[in-house]
């Protein structure tokens, strides 16, 4: 067997075997006529459009003349004559290149190692870059062949695009492992195909500086500079020249190589690195670096300083990961359980309403390259087995751990921590001991006169030893120079010490030296700073001025005072903070006074509280955002407030949290977190005496919510229970605004576990309730609606769904409530598509991406822009489509929004299909198939399943097709999706006519049609139409499937895919047809024209009535 081989990257070179047949090939046209067959080998090509693609000017008998003269050279050169798999497959309609000949092409296999659709996998990328060894056919070109040059330019801006992006993510990759020797070839590769490319400059400028070629990087700018001014008349972006600065400059020790390809994690600056540990740090970084270590836990008592050597640890290793490294504070979490969500939030996962969250973040993590910094672990034991399944399911996340206690795990390895160097009694005095150096460093902070002399030398040295070199005891002692000399410092931490030794012999050893600096620290307060510092114990999570001041009566004097003492740090966001061991010593002095504690734990639960519900109206307007971020600064404050009102039984205080602490966790989609705090103030109830009258509808307040979020957690049976209960209450107190809550609440229920029609009725119910109480609650109305939406688009009513979605918008819109506004216009878009008006689908798309977008709500983004590029698909913008989907798809990835990639993948192995790469197309819709599997999304495989039955009828592995085909209209009949059964019967009918089973391909069309028409879409009965024309087609009825196929081209609403068969079938019935017929002008009316056709087919098709 014959091998051809064809280089047409850079080049132009083709070899029969061994001989050369570039040269042989007389003339151009005979060039750009095999190249185009080879590119285009997947696809059929009619003789008719080969002729006009190379000859068009000509008449259409000289054009295929002309077409049959260079196709019998091109079979003479390839010698196909006697080749047993000839390269050409030729009959008197159709030519093709023969894919299963033996041939390689270098535009292919670049296709396959540089993908258009999908995630890029480096050594496939790398290995295909090599092949590009310039653009497509360069130099080449036919004149007067306008349609071959618009297919060229548009393969050549392609492959170059696949280039250029597959060069810029390969770049990134070895940048963010610090291989900077590659990374500079790839950004220099990337240079010379784009001289003006401004990223590419400063990716090469960074490489140098990271291999220590400053001059090479500062050169670099200029060449930068030069190209732009000469190119584009501009100069260089501030973020150019900025970097030009900092190399310049050498400020920092090693420039970041690349932007990351998705969010990489960089851990909080801190003000100064830490003091005297380069051996903790080259440890550290060692033992990172190993594949070995997958969990180090840095372990020591409190004060140590575990938290800065952390930070500063993972600032250096963060260029190592990929994803850089995250830090995730837990020290004002109040238990184990809340451990998913401050990962979450660290790594900014939005948790969507169906599923798991700890699934979800487990799938977000499992192929992520990070380093987590799990800060103040000790007291999150009971999570421990979450971070082993964490490392095992992640093979590429590693732990970074700060705890008191070692987590005695397997998996662990161990930095045991101790106190910084300082010299004993005995030894010679001197400044280099770290202990010194940090006293130092911090008491020059508070004092810029001080120094360090011979005289006090003696004393720090002490100090630096009463402390044990503990750093935070070194900051708190050294942060009084102000108030005393060096030496009375020293004096009363020894007497402190000798103090609590002598009365205190239980505690633990660690604890009796820190305790001795808060003593004294203590001691220096006036009696007024103690009282308010005693008081800010209430606090988690840090608070502001304003909670401040009213909790602990905290002057702004009082404040600056305190961090001044390094009690507590004011944080740039205008908040303060205590340390935690701070938090405790503080807490303890409150506790020696009960009443002084009771008042400030009221003052502080009804501060928040009061806080909520000033929020209650305003989270539903146009501050939607800002009230979000508001309640999330001090959530752990309001969370501890609201649990400290049901310990002490304030019922009315509880009441006034419930609507706005449960919209915030709604909102945010934290349901997890929400269902676990609701949940935490209900058992605080059971366990008091026996509720009062307003306790029982408080009670039943919080289980309603409680079921609210079971039933979006999947947890149906307790969900059930839950909100019997407190439908039962409600009815029984004629309160309708909560009964309205519960059925909503049941219709939730009922939708998720598929029962549209019982969703429906609840739905109906809860909006009478919510209509016809005292207040109507408006944004409860509109949210409704959109469920009443849901439920009509999903039993096929589409228009009464879009009427509902209009019904919501308009109220949203009167509200002023973006994340609303934004949810009916994806509803709207949906629906609009479904009845094939496609433009007015986009605009809502659109206009639901720019909201999402100025509202930072990413998971409604991921969502509207997967439908924003299904649109595009639809209207055949391929680039676009596969554009938007990728956005999206790289947004899910980085959310954990498992339940839209299978979505995504299908619609890109869509795209992939028309753009005839069936290998990447197939990949794409498995892998989709492969996802919606795992979540158990029955329509999802369903719809995987029909696009492979597609690339199946392709390849004419029709068994294949036809099992696929039933295996996805019955999961479609399961679910009752009848727009999925409707499709699916329209391509098994198709394959019918195509397998000549003539009965069952009327039966199924006639039933796909049936469903189309009662559900009015247009795009849909379009869809059937041109079925039932290529049936008519093949049974003879030439004139009869040309008038449908000439109504479906001319119908605005087709879809791209429909549009493109139906050219296909005027073509297969144009020799049939008679003379007259051939072109007849575009139907006047054909929307009107489409009724009354379908109306015929309808009782054509109709099933016959067995006989009585």
């Amino acid at each position: 067997m014959a091998h051809l081989s064809l280089a047409l990257l850079g080049r132009f070179e083709i070899y029969l075997d061994s001989k050369a047949l570039h040269d042989a090939l007389a003339y151009n046209k005979l060039k750009a006529l095999l190249v185009y067959l080879v590119v285009e080998a997947q696809q059929i090509h009619q003789r008719g459009r080969l002729a006009g693609l190379l000859w068009a000017e000509q008449p259409e008998a000289q054009a295929r003349h002309n077409l049959s003269q260079a196709l019998f050279n091109l079979r003479h050169l390839l010698n196909d004559k006697h080749n047993p798999t000839p390269f050409l497959l030729v009959t008197r309609q159709t030519v093709q290149f023969n894919p299963q000949s033996d041939y390689q092409v270098d535009v292919d296999a670049f296709r396959a190692a540089v993908p258009s659709s999908g995630p890029p996998d480096p050594q496939l990328l790398a290995q295909g870059l090599e092949l590009y060894q310039g653009d497509f056919l360069p130099q080449f070109a036919l004149n007067g062949c306008t349609v071959f040059e618009d297919w060229l330019l548009l393969v050549r801006e392609r492959l170059r695009s696949q280039a250029l992006d597959g060069l810029t993510l390969l770049g990134r990759y070895y940048a963010q492992r610090g291989n900077s020797e590659q990374a500079a070839r790839y950004a220099q590769r990337l240079i010379a195909m784009e001289p003006w490319n401004e990223a590419a400059h400063r990716s090469l400028m960074q490489a140098y500086a990271a291999r220590g070629q400053r001059s090479a990087a500062l050169a670099q700018y200029n060449t930068c500079a030069r190209i732009l001014a000469q190119e584009l008349g501009i100069e260089p972006a501030e973020e150019t020249t900025a970097l030009y600065r900092q190399i310049k400059s050498a400020r920092s020790e090693r420039s970041p190589l690349a932007s990351p390809l998705t969010r990489r994690y960089t851990p909080p600056a801190q003000p100064t690195p830490p003091v005297g540990r380069t051996i903790e740090v080259t440890r550290i970084t060692h033992l990172l670096n190993s594949p070995a270590c997958r969990l180090l836990t840095l372990v020591g008592v409190g004060g140590i300083g575990k938290t800065r050597l952390a930070l500063h640890a993972a600032t250096h290793m963060s260029t190592v990961f990929r994803y850089g490294a995250c830090f995730v504070g837990l020290a004002a979490l109040p238990g184990s359980a809340f451990l998913v969500s401050a990962l979450g939030a660290a790594l900014g996962i939005i948790f969507h309403d169906h599923g798991n969250p700890q699934e979800q973040l487990l799938s977000f993590l499992q192929e992520k390259e990070v380093l987590l910094v799990l800060d103040n672990f000790e007291h999150m034991m009971g999570s421990i087995d979450l971070l082993i399944t964490i490392l095992e399911r992640a093979p590429e996340v590693k732990l970074l751990v700060t705890s008191r206690e070692r987590l005695n795990i397997r998996w662990e390895w161990l930095l045991p921590l101790e106190g910084l160097a300082f010299p004993s009694p005995d030894d010679a005095l001197h400044s280099d001991y770290s202990a010194i150096q940090l006293f130092i460093q911090r008491a020059t902070q508070v004092q810029p006169q001080f120094t360090l002399t011979r005289a006090n030398l003696s004393d720090v040295a002490a100090i630096c030893r009463t402390v044990t070199g503990i750093p935070l005891a070194i900051e708190l002692a050294a942060a009084t120079v102000r108030e005393r000399s060096c030496h009375e410092i020293a004096t009363r931490l020894t007497d402190s010490l000798d103090t609590l030794a002598s009365s205190l012999h239980d505690l633990p050893e660690r604890h009796r030296t820190l305790r001795v600096v808060f003593d004294h620290s203590w001691n220096l307060l006036a009696p007024h700073e103690r009282h308010v510092f005693q008081r800010l114990a209430v606090f988690r999570g840090g608070f502001r001025r304003e909670a401040a001041e009213h909790v602990a009566g905290a002057t702004p004097h009082i404040l600056t005072t305190l961090v001044n003492k390094s009690l507590l740090r004011w944080t740039t966001d205008g908040r303060y903070d205590i340390h935690e061991l701070l938090y405790q010593f503080a807490a303890e002095q409150l506790a020696s006074s009960p009443a002084d504690k009771q008042q400030a734990r009221d003052q502080h639960s009804q501060y928040y509280v009061d806080l909520l519900e000033q929020q209650e109206h305003a989270i539903q307007g146009r501050n939607q955002r800002a009230v979000l971020d508001a309640i999330a600064d001090e959530l752990e404050n309001i969370r501890a407030g609201w649990l400290w009102a049901a310990t002490t039984g304030n019922g009315a205080l509880l009441e006034r949290g419930v609507h706005s602490l449960y919209t915030f966790y709604e909102l945010r989609g934290q349901m997890q977190e929400g269902m676990q705090i609701f949940q935490q103030v209900t058992e605080i109830l059971d366990q008091s005496a026996a509720p009062s009258a307003n306790i029982a509808h408080l009670y039943a307040r919080l289980i309603a919510r409680q079921g609210w979020f079971a039933t979006w957690l999947v947890q149906h049976d307790e969900a059930a229970v839950l909100l019997k209960r407190s439908l039962a209450h409600f009815v029984e107190s004629g309160n309708q605004q909560e009964e309205a809550f519960v059925l909503r609440a049941m219709g939730l229920r009922a939708h998720i576990q598929s029962d549209y029609v019982s969703g429906q009725a609840l739905y109906t119910r809860s909006l009478e309730r919510y209509q016809s109480a005292p207040e109507a609650n408006r944004a409860s109305i509109a949210a409704v609606l959109i469920d009443l939406g849901d439920e009509l688009h999903a039993l096929g009513d589409y228009v009464g769904a879009r009427d509902y979605y209009e019904q919501s918008l308009m109220l949203y819109r009167q509200l002023g409530n973006p994340n609303g506004i934004a949810a009916a216009h994806n509803g709207l878009g949906i629906v609009e598509e479904i009845l094939g008006d496609y433009v007015k689908a986009r605009q809502h798309f659109q206009e639901s991406c720019t909201i999402c977008r100025e509202m930072g709500n990413q998971w409604a983004l991921s969502r509207a822009l997967g439908n924003l590029g299904n649109n595009a698909y639809t209207l055949g913008d391929l680039l676009e489509a596969r554009h938007l989907c990728q956005e999206s798809l790289l947004l899910c990835e980085e959310i954990g929004a498992r339940n839209g990639l299978s979505f995504l993948y299908n619609i890109l192995g869509d795209i992939a299909f028309d753009l005839h790469d069936y290998s990447a197309a197939q990949r794409l819709h498995q892998r989709g198939q492969l996802l919606a599997e795992e979540i158990g999304d029955q329509d999802g495989v369903a719809y995987c399943l029909m696009s492979l039955s597609k690339i199946a009828l392709t390849m004419e592995t029709y068994t294949e097709a036809e099992h696929l085909l039933q295996r996805s209209i019955a999961l479609f009949e399961e679910t009752g999706n009848r727009w999925g059964i409707a499709t699916g019967q329209t391509i098994l009918g198709g394959l019918c006519t195509v397998l000549e089973r003539y009965s069952a391909a009327r039966r199924y069309l006639g039933s796909a049609l049936r469903i189309a028409s009662e559900m009015q879409s247009v795009p849909l009965v379009l869809g059937v139409l041109l079925e039932i024309a290529s049936l008519f087609a093949q049974t003879g009825a030439a004139v009869r499937a040309f008038e449908l196929v000439h109504l479906v081209q001319h119908h605005p609403a087709v879809l791209h895919e429909t549009r493109r068969k139906a050219e296909q079938l005027y073509t297969k019935v144009q020799p049939a047809l008679p003379p007259e017929t051939l072109t007849p002008p575009p139907p006047d009316d054909p929307v009107t024209l489409l009724s009354s056709v379908e109306a015929q087919l309808l009782h054509e098709f109709a099933p016959v009535s067995p006989e009585m």
